[in-house]
């Protein structure tokens, strides 16, 4: 955080050898991800970025109908999200130029949960990511 302002960004560490379903679901969530952030520009919906997710995801048999976004930037507590969109089903709201998201499409297993995100910036171009770190998860044995 600076100034209030904020820059999310989540990965995962495995403790261990991960298994083979996990490295698949680190797998695609990344791909799902990246299809989110090739799809932001000024005019589109975060209604239509939660469907790109779930056309992506559904490919691999993996369904997530919560929210996989929400604005950040100039935060107050309790929360730093602004609380004025949502990317999923529904929400109409429109993308615009210098709009800042948070995308976090975690998926929650029974036993163990797998997080990769990007926080961004909608520009003319597409989305402008804060971070320049590898979306995978990292081992540690």
């Amino acid at each position: 955080m600076r100034h209030r302002y904020h820059s999310p960004l989540s990965r995962c560490v495995y403790l261990g050898k991960p298994t083979e379903r996990m490295d698949r679901v680190a797998k695609v969530i990344a791909e799902g991800l990246g299809a989110v952030l090739d799809k932001v520009k000024p005019g589109i919906t975060c209604d239509e970025l939660a469907a790109t997710w779930r056309s992506t995801t559904a490919k691999y048999g993996i369904e997530k109908d919560s929210h996989i976004g929400y604005p950040v930037g100039i935060g107050f507590p309790p929360t730093w999200g602004e609380l004025t969109a949502s990317m999923r089903a529904g929400d109409n709201t429109v993308l615009e130029e210098g709009m800042t998201f948070h995308c976090i499409p975690a998926i929650w297993l029974d036993t163990y949960g797998i997080v990769i995100s990007e926080s961004f910036v909608v520009t003319d171009r597409g989305a402008e990511c804060f971070a320049d770190y590898p979306r995978i998860p990292f081992a540690k044995h």
